[in-house]
């Protein structure tokens, strides 16, 4: 429901153009959206990223299909049966060792491993990078060093 989400959209289209690809951009707003995400009626999808790929142990279970409704990506159709594809298995048994453990190193481990194997099978593409943290600093300076924007950016807008 952000302008933002639309300008990153149309981005998309007219770098999938420059490849030959045409993309049909087919801007859908809240109860429209979630009613096509959550019925599969997509092929793709242009989201924020939420807290699971922001900080891990948040939400984890939404980093692959571990439940028929729990990924953002791979859902459950009517049956309720994920049809998991085989390096989507991998994820899931990742993500279940990791929400088990609680061996810091072990759970870092893993979620390279995660890395590696969503990497390799495209399962998310990044659309933007930028420094959060330059644009943090200049407005802030008294949030401790490696937090995550996530966890704060609510407040800008109170506080401004």
């Amino acid at each position: 429901d952000y302008t933002t989400d639309k300008s990153l959209a149309e981005g998309v289209v007219g770098q999938m153009e420059k490849l030959g690809l045409r993309v049909v951009l087919n801007g859908l707003n809240g109860t429209q959206r979630d009613a096509s995400q959550y019925s599969g009626r997509f092929d793709w999808l242009v989201r924020r990223n939420d807290q699971e790929l922001t900080s891990v142990v948040q939400n984890t279970e939404q980093l692959a299909p571990v439940g028929p409704k729990t990924s953002w990506n791979h859902r459950a159709p009517e049956s309720g049966e994920v049809d998991l594809m085989p390096f989507e298995k991998d994820l899931v048994d990742i993500v279940r060792k990791f929400v088990s453990s609680q061996d810091n190193d072990e759970r870092a481990s893993l979620m390279k491993q995660f890395q590696k194997i969503s990497t390799e099978h495209v399962y998310n593409v990044g659309l933007t990078e930028y420094p959060g943290a330059l644009i943090v600093n200049k407005r802030f300076s008294n949030i401790p060093q490696g937090t995550p924007i996530f966890m704060f950016n609510w407040a800008e807008d109170s506080i401004i």
